[in-house]
């Protein structure tokens, strides 16, 4: 799992077993994504066309 070097850096997370896991990071002009997309079903999905057309 991605640790950014600055928590300001965080725009989305999620706990899994008590564990908080960084699931987007944005700084600048880059942004990076974790999460599986055929597992989240139409969210993921809508997660990845908006972030192609954006």
């Amino acid at each position: 799992m991605v640790v950014p070097l600055s928590a300001t850096h965080v725009i989305a997370q999620c706990n899994y077993e008590d564990l908080p896991i960084v699931a987007a990071i944005a700084k600048d002009n880059i942004t990076g994504l974790q999460f599986h997309p055929e597992r989240s079903g139409p969210e993921g999905l809508q997660i990845l066309k908006t972030f192609v057309s954006g």
